[in-house]
């Protein structure tokens, strides 16, 4: 019995520890966008939502605004939750979490919307807005980054904003959320290193307090703030972590599925990620070997892109014309897939655009103002979408992108911070790309102007009315903005298209030129493609194909129309008509003939058998010269000529230029005089 005690009692430790120990290896879950259905409207019936995602375990649990739902367990990648009538009675935004049994941490928010379906989004300043974040003599404070989160418990969103005064260290300032849109600065601030230039909010230490992440460009580290659950943060206890040269992004996950969150972390000079495996106390431990990128590595991604289970990554690289993919082996080190090919990228979104059930990918090119679509195949490959939305403006740029469903249909859309560099624009700007669910997207109606250089975004329901709103931090200047969604004014935003000057009349070969004015009514501030129909045949009418407009702004663009000349006809020779200059060798060769047919009668004469034929001949052959050395009685007169043909008709015609915003369209008419 004695022997057999050591064997029980460690038999008996193990049966009590396996399932804490089964329990603790669960991963924190990771959920994609959209959840199916993406939104509802408010007072309907209960329903139920499907959720995607990877690392999901039986008995995972499905909670709407911290409120645990009843889950059904169908995989590792999908549960389905029942949503009772009561949590969607009134307007509001549910912040959607999924937590596997045997740990605290949650997953990734997604916001569903319980709000009525718009065709079309418009955004205001808040009251307040921007927020001015002032600063001391020549330092300013200027925002680098943001992160939003309830910080203090209170059930409202705050932000968390990391700020940089020249010269100086960073650090963090929060903003506490009233939940009408507006803010209340913290007096509270925490030291960062140099240049805090992104940002994330998770569950670190797992207390179910918020913490933050910070990436420091100019310090080579991460500093981890843990939340103290009041909106004040102090510093982890590693805190700052020693990274790679010059971070640029974060991106959150359980990368070994151990069921405490780890860190991504972009080296944007040296090509490489770092790794950070979190311990679960908000302690980190770097993983040795460096995931390789292309250059300059500026932003991150995170999702399950070949379906394994597994965190994969996306990492966009600025400075090359490529979009690296990396899938994640389960222990926190990456296998290099198939590159994207993608030019200048520096924002990258993902979700299901196209509802295939396969996760896509979003990126935006500050290189001009566009952003590309790649469908993923499932298996870690991706197809590009060909022109997918915004234009190749030259001298604007796409600087951050944020993802959500901004008008309540349950599809993902995309909004866009636009670099400005056009002399004369009043300022940067914000599109908003509303999702077909096919891969394709549609740009709203209506975009507004921000302060200069808005390098981050952040999505929430700031004023708790079930639409999305996005907060905008611009450096170097020191503002931030809170853009509400409201109803468009009245008169909405619009533009107008006007005949500066008509094409002057032209003759069919030649190009005549007309100047056309796109302007900016009501505030409006948008793309606006444009199209010139109405020229005759033979004619082709051109103009800019698309423009960025602002308030208090005329483009003026040239209308173009290259007609075409008539085609002069040759003229073909007509009968035996011989001019009289001609003639003169034909009389000669008539005497000729004339002599050859009296030898030839002599011959006939001689050997009649033989020269009779010959006879006959000769004599057709004198006639016809005869006749033609005498002229025939006159020269012939030579036929007209055809009239030209082909060529651009004359006439007197009506040019029609349209311009086309989203569901916006306007056209002008131009007349055109060919003569």
């Amino acid at each position: 019995m004695r022997n057999n005690m050591p064997r029980f009692v460690l038999l008996l430790l193990c049966l009590l520890c396996g399932p804490g120990s089964a329990m603790a290896q669960n991963p924190v879950p990771y959920v994609n966008q959209p959840l199916v259905p993406g939104s509802v409207a408010p007072g309907r019936p209960g329903f139920t939502v499907s959720v995607t995602g990877t690392g999901f375990v039986s008995g995972a649990t499905v909670n709407w605004n911290s409120t645990p739902l009843a889950t059904n367990f169908t995989s590792s990648s999908k549960l389905t939750a029942s949503v009772t009538a009561p949590l969607i009675a009134v307007a509001g935004t549910a912040a959607v979490t999924v937590v596997n049994p045997g740990t605290t941490v949650p997953s990734n928010v997604v916001f569903f919307p319980v709000v009525a379906r718009s065709s079309t989004v418009f955004y205001s300043n808040a009251p307040g807005s921007p927020i001015n974040l002032s600063g001391t003599g020549d330092f300013p404070n200027e925002p680098l980054s943001a992160a939003t989160g309830d910080f203090n418990g209170d059930g409202k969103l705050d932000l968390a904003v990391g700020i940089q005064q020249d010269d100086q260290p960073g650090f963090v300032n929060v903003f506490l959320g009233n939940g009408d849109g507006t803010f209340t600065p913290s007096s509270s601030t925490a030291t960062t290193d140099g240049c805090p230039c992104s940002m994330a909010a998770a569950d670190f230490n797992g207390d179910g307090k918020l913490d933050v992440a910070v990436a420091n460009f100019e310090g080579t580290t991460v500093t981890i703030l843990l939340g103290n659950g009041d909106g004040t943060f102090t510093a982890a206890p590693n805190s700052p972590i020693t990274v790679g040269n010059a971070p640029l992004a974060l991106s959150v996950g359980d990368f070994n599925g151990d069921g405490k969150l780890d860190l991504a972390v972009s080296n944007s000079n040296d090509a490489t990620l770092t790794i950070l495996l979190g311990n679960g106390d908000g302690s980190f431990t770097p993983v040795p070997s460096l995931p390789a990128t292309d250059i300059t590595p500026f932003a991150l991604a995170a999702g399950d892109f070949n379906g394994d289970g597994k965190l994969d990554l996306a990492v966009a690289n600025f400075d090359s014309t490529t979009i690296t993919i990396l899938l994640g082996n389960g222990e926190g080190t990456f296998t290099p897939a198939a590159s994207l090919p993608a030019q200048g990228a520096n924002a990258l979104a993902v979700g299901d655009f196209n509802g295939d059930g396969k996760l896509d990918l979003a990126a935006a090119s500050r290189g001009e103002d566009t952003v590309t679509i790649y469908l993923g195949n499932g298996d870690g490959t991706f197809a590009p979408v060909a022109n997918c939305c915004g234009s190749p403006q030259e001298l604007t740029h796409g600087l951050s992108m944020a993802s959500g469903d901004f008008n309540g249909d349950g599809r993902v859309d995309l909004f866009l911070a636009v670099q400005n560099l056009i002399a004369g624009s009043a300022a940067d700007y914000i599109e908003v790309f509303l999702g077909n669910r096919d891969g394709t997207f549609t740009q709203a109606d209506y975009s507004m102007l921000l302060p200069n250089d808005p390098f981050s975004l952040v999505v929430g329901d700031f004023n708790g009315d079930g639409m999305l709103d996005i907060v905008a931090a611009s450096d170097p200047f020191n503002d931030i903005s809170v853009l509400l969604q409201s109803p468009s004014p009245e008169p909405g935003p619009d533009f107008s298209l006007a005949v500066a000057s008509a094409p002057s009349p032209v003759e069919p070969g030649a190009t005549a030129t007309g100047q056309i004015q796109l302007s900016s009514l009501n505030g409006f501030v948008g793309l606006v493609t444009l199209d010139c129909a109405g020229a005759p045949s033979n004619a082709t009418c051109t103009i800019a194909p698309s423009f960025e407009i602002f308030p208090t702004a005329i483009a003026t663009f040239t209308l173009t129309i290259a007609t075409t000349a008539p085609l002069q006809a040759s003229i073909a020779p007509r009968g035996l008509d011989v001019p009289p200059v001609a003639r003169w060798p034909i009389g000669l060769l008539a005497a000729m003939l004339g002599l050859i047919s009296v030898a030839t009668l002599v011959r006939v004469l001689r050997k009649p058998s033989r020269g009779l034929a010959m006879l006959r001949l000769t004599a057709a052959l004198s006639c016809v010269a005869l006749l033609s050395s005498c002229g025939g009685g006159h020269a012939a007169t030579p036929p007209p000529p055809p009239p030209p043909s082909g060529g651009t008709p004359t006439g007197t015609y009506t040019l029609t230029v349209t311009g086309t915003s989203g569901s916006i369209q306007h056209s002008t008419n131009a007349t055109l005089t060919v003569q």
